[in-house]
């Protein structure tokens, strides 16, 4: 006995070590030491347990959360195409639907093109998968059909400068698909940015005086600030029900895909969930369907599960069939930020083939503190949970559709 828990020990200390070197765990595994963290899939992707999921289906997941983490850790927005679907399945009776994404037709494990932006610099950098080769150009055909050819600055790597305002790339709602592909071939990539974060005081400024004094108070109105030493989940339980808020816990969080009983049903993430609900009562002024407010908090990553079941802790993708998701990065002394990521499918010219049949393109970086992160009906989103104890934010339903225009789907017609 003394023998094995000395080897599980040492073990330890290797990968503590290793994360701090800045190596990755294991030569195998997709990914370094992200955001203070471990990668996802620490040991090598061939690795086998008694318990552990025989299929493939999350092989890609996992290498993209690890691309994205590896990015947005050094403060760029991350860019991708991507293949998103989803079957209707709503495990929690809202509009959001349990989602899958994959790399359609394309087999390896990191996707064909990964894009960077620097927002500081207006600089986007597009890595090609090594298995693509580019004869060093890339071509990028803008949204006016005109076409730009670059020359890599490094193997299979291009830096591009773009107009972030003229794409609409540094807006919520007006961003623009532009497409590349290696310059002797005939299909394209899509690629996109936006900026779905604000303010909270923007997004509160905007909020009528009759719901921001009724339901949709200020953000954080259970007040879970007060005790700097105390974490956010356990105020939250000390104070929820006389704030009158109902708590649900889950150990799944859009998880299942397709459906529970499909007999090709597949876990898709690690982890539970605390949410506890403003009490639908006090909105017997408006539709059910059109507002909630709740706290939302994740555990914390859950290393050995992620390992076993092959997923990424958090949430899977999901697709918003709710007027939109804003998640309010409210409560003051949770300082860590929270990873968020879109998808949504685009529609490419009549003259623009897309390579692989990845129709969507997929966009990520982090929700700092302070901000809040929002999606429409439409989108997929994603939040993989990067922490390593509970991270709590708030979430909000808007009346209608969020746009610039509406103060984010509360000032609707």
């Amino acid at each position: 006995m003394l023998k094995y828990s000395l080897t599980f020990f040492f073990l330890l200390l290797s990968m503590t070590a290793s994360a701090h070197d800045g190596h990755s765990l294991h030569k195998d595994s997709p990914g370094g030491p992200l955001l203070n963290g471990y990668p996802w899939g620490i040991f090598s992707v061939g690795t086998e347990y008694e318990k552990r999921v025989s299929h493939q289906f999350n092989d890609q997941e996992i290498s993209l959360a690890n691309r994205i983490f590896e990015s947005v850790s050094s403060g760029l927005q991350v860019a991708f195409p991507i293949k998103l679907q989803n079957k209707g399945y709503r495990p929690f009776g809202d509009g959001q639907s349990n989602g899958h994404a994959d790399f359609a037709l394309w087999k390896p494990l990191d996707p064909p093109y990964l894009a960077t932006l620097d927002r500081i610099q207006s600089k986007l950098t597009l890595k090609i998968h090594d298995s693509i080769d580019t004869i060093g150009k890339l071509s990028l055909r803008l949204p006016d059909g005109v076409v730009h050819t670059y020359i890599q600055q490094k193997e299979n790597i291009f830096i591009i400068p773009v107009d972030l305002d003229l794409l609409g790339w540094n807006s919520l709602d007006k961003g623009k698909v532009i497409h590349v592909k290696p310059s002797h071939w005939g299909d394209w990539f899509p690629l996109k940015f936006q900026n779905p974060y604000v303010r909270i005081e923007n997004l509160v400024s905007g909020i009528p005086s009759s719901l921001k004094n009724g339901i949709a108070q200020l953000p954080n109105p259970i007040g879970v600030d007060d005790e700097q030493s105390v974490p956010p989940l356990i105020q939250l339980m000390n104070n929820y029900k006389k704030n009158n808020y109902l708590l649900f816990t889950v150990d799944k969080v859009h998880s299942i895909y397709p459906f529970p009983n499909d007999p090709g049903v597949v876990e898709k993430t690690s982890g539970g969930n605390w949410t506890f609900l403003l009490n639908p009562t006090l909105w017997e002024n408006l539709p059910r369907q059109t507002f909630k407010q709740l706290y939302s908090c994740f555990e914390g990553r859950a290393h050995w599960e992620e390992s076993m079941k092959k997923t990424v802790s958090g949430t899977s993708w999901h697709h918003v069939g709710d007027e939109g998701e804003i998640i309010l990065h409210s409560i003051r002394n949770e300082k860590r930020p929270l990873v968020t990521a879109i998808g949504e499918e685009t529609v490419p010219p009549q003259d623009v083939s897309l390579a692989f049949g990845l129709t969507d393109v997929g966009y990520a970086s982090k929700a700092d503190p302070g901000n809040a992160f929002i999606s429409v009906k439409g989108n997929y989103h994603w939040h993989p949970i990067h922490t390593t104890t509970p991270i709590c934010v708030e979430v909000w339903t808007p009346l209608c559709k969020p746009s610039v225009e509406n103060s984010y789907g509360f000032n609707c017609n």
